[in-house]
């Protein structure tokens, strides 16, 4: 048996699945035979949040791009049935069962340093329910498209969500007395929550990783390419701003 449950999470607004990404999607279906797939769509999503979890519904309805519904079904599955999600741009090149034996997981990127496009938990993980408990927090309409999906439902959301995480781990309860949902959990459930970093070698670097991927992202806009370049040049414009 694995820690983590052989179960695959996808989403799309409906079943009928692009062509681009048929070949990825069924990519991960033959490299695991054995687990089971679910494919999320609009319709599906909306009815299991209904029924799991009505409290966060008329945020989800609300959301302007559906790019945040996509981001924030996937925390809400994976804390109530455990698994792996992947996004359809994202194939399997061999069986994921060596990724299972952990409680959870998030793979190491460039330039935002983990990211949610693959990703794998326990069902009822401490840290996965932080996720889900947080998106009312940052339920914000003011921001930019780009910047408003990475800050409320995105890879910013998961980068800010685990760095208070492991500052909570780190130096325990004082870490942010204003973080409600962190402070719901026991600091030794915390401390042995079996977290892990999928280094990049292992995520899509060398015909070793177990996954790839194909172009997708078709959401981001204009301010898309702005938000990148800040990104990989943080420390070069940190070190101009000081010097001023």
């Amino acid at each position: 048996t694995t820690k983590i449950p052989r179960i695959i999470h996808q989403t799309y607004k409906s079943a009928n699945i692009p062509s681009n990404w048929i070949e990825t999607s069924e990519s991960c279906k033959e490299m695991n035979p054995s687990y089971t797939h679910f494919l999320w769509t609009d319709i599906t999503a909306r009815e299991f949040i209904y029924r799991n979890y009505p409290w966060f519904l008329p945020i989800y309805d609300s959301y302007p791009y559906p790019i945040q519904r996509a981001d924030a079904i996937r925390y809400l599955v994976l804390q109530h049935f455990g698994g792996v999600y992947i996004d359809l741009d994202v194939g399997c090149r061999r069986c994921l069962d060596p990724l299972l034996n952990s409680s959870i997981w998030f793979p190491q990127t460039r330039p935002y340093g983990v990211s949610n496009d693959v990703m794998a938990s326990i069902p009822g993980h401490p840290l996965m329910m932080k996720l889900v408990l947080d998106l009312v927090d940052r339920h914000v309409s003011y921001l930019p498209p780009y910047l408003a999906v990475f800050w409320t439902t995105g890879p910013l959301y998961v980068n800010d969500i685990l760095a208070s995480w492991l500052q909570y781990i780190s130096i325990g309860m004082n870490a942010d007395v204003t973080d409600h949902s962190i402070n719901i959990f026991p600091l030794k459930q915390a401390r042995d929550s079996d977290l892990v970093i999928l280094p990049p070698e292992f995520y899509d670097r060398t015909e070793y990783s177990f996954f790839r991927h194909v172009p997708g992202s078709s959401w981001h806009g204009p301010d898309a390419v702005l938000m990148k370049w800040i990104f990989r040049h943080l420390g070069k414009l940190s070190l101009l701003l000081l010097s001023l």
